[in-house]
């Protein structure tokens, strides 16, 4: 962003068109409650009379975007990475930074930023006017997001392979035919776990997989 510069006096002063505070407590709110398990990195995208931060990850369950504009409970999506900023001092109460950057909006004289579903994150987004924002940048980021959930979908189609040629394969035996983290292979079982695409039966150590046959 290009500053706006003023002068007090003889001295130089520069303001941008969001206040710094507001757009801080964006990127350290993104950082806190991304899906690390997904591709898809932390956005941020700037244009002439708008600014759009968007972050892979989920709602708690039970809340709604409404919920985040409210008095709410903190509830990080990572909490050791929220403990390390509030100890560093990068944030000094949970479940305030939403409420803070609408404020700090409006008394610059600025629209609240909002919340929009988005893939599989959510986009915030900050105007210099309400309507400001040209939402045909869905279609850019959705291009962005895709090809990095087109990978995801990769890495479960193979899983889903895997357990097919055997069924008592271990989440150890995925990790090397794959190459995915561990935490990437759980992350991908556990969401075809919820899909119902597969299931498990038995103990973690002599337990087998069944895969749904789409007919």
């Amino acid at each position: 962003m290009k500053a706006n510069i003023a002068y007090e006096g003889i001295t130089r002063t520069e303001t941008y068109d969001y206040p710094e505070n507001a757009l801080r407590e964006a990127v350290l709110n993104a950082i806190i409650h991304k899906d690390y398990s997904s591709n898809v990195p932390v956005q941020i995208s700037v244009y002439d009379r708008w600014l759009m931060i968007y972050n892979s990850g989920h709602l708690p369950e039970g809340w709604t975007l409404e919920t985040l504009k409210q008095k709410h409970s903190s509830i990080p999506a990572n909490p050791d990475i929220a403990r390390v900023f509030f100890r560093a001092g990068y944030i000094e109460n949970w479940g305030r930074g939403i409420r803070d950057m609408m404020r700090y909006c409006t008394r610059a004289g600025l629209p609240e930023p909002f919340y929009t579903k988005m893939g599989a994150g959510y986009a915030l987004v900050f105007e210099q006017e309400k309507g400001a924002a040209d939402f045909s940048y869905k279609q850019e980021l959705g291009e962005k997001v895709g090809k990095n959930e087109k990978t995801s979908g990769k890495s479960s189609r193979k899983i889903i392979e895997l357990m097919k040629n055997n069924p008592n394969i271990t989440i150890e035996q995925i990790i090397e035919k794959t190459g995915l983290t561990r935490r990437g292979v759980e992350w991908n079982i556990d969401s075809l776990k919820k899909k119902g695409v597969i299931t498990r039966f038995g103990s973690k150590k002599t337990g087998s997989w069944k895969v749904k046959t789409v007919e």
